[in-house]
């Protein structure tokens, strides 16, 4: 069974007539009154520039003597009120098969002395303090890690040993300074 399709649109006939404001599409040039050349700025629109250009010179000018007062001082500064440090709790081991020397990720050369703390993501040479077992250590980020899952830091044997870090254990951790 084969059903008639309609027309496509352009060879349809119209339904009903345009509107009065609309023409029809027709190839014609439609031409317009000539225009006139511009000859200048009009004297209201100078008159209304020169008047909005007063009212802006006017506000600077006020603005300048209001803001400047002469023997006047700024308030003195308070300084920041110093708070204690906070304290972060981490998972914390040393180093596994760190025997030998070799050099860490920030350049560093890794001794049997070398006290530092392998993390992801503090930069090389962020100065941190580690607290375990009643000893606080100030140390800094050499090496890039941890190289153990679940650790956040990986120590390194010197500072391990200057902490009495035996394996895997929480230690609390904060900035230095």
């Amino acid at each position: 069974m084969v059903l008639p399709l309609p027309p496509p649109s352009p060879v349809r006939r119209p339904r009903r007539r345009p509107a009065g404001r609309f023409r029809r599409a027709r190839a014609r040039v439609v031409r317009g009154a000539p225009r006139a050349t511009r000859r200048g700025v009009s004297p209201q629109l100078a008159r209304r520039e020169a008047a909005l250009a007063g009212v802006a010179l006017l506000a600077g000018l006020v603005t300048l003597a209001f803001g400047r007062g002469e023997g006047q001082t700024s308030p003195t500064p308070r300084p920041v009120p110093v708070t204690r440090p906070t304290w972060n709790v981490a998972v914390a081991s040393p180093y596994r098969g760190a025997n030998g020397e070799r050099t860490t990720a920030c350049g560093i050369r890794l001794t049997a002395r070398t006290r530092g703390v392998a993390h992801p993501v503090l930069p090389c040479g962020v100065k941190i303090v580690l607290a375990f077992g009643g000893r606080e250590i100030e140390t800094e980020v050499v090496d890039r890690g941890p190289h153990v899952t679940g650790d956040e830091f990986d120590l390194t044997p010197g500072l391990a040993r200057a902490l009495g870090v035996k394996g895997q254990t929480r230690v609390r951790w904060r900035f230095a300074g």
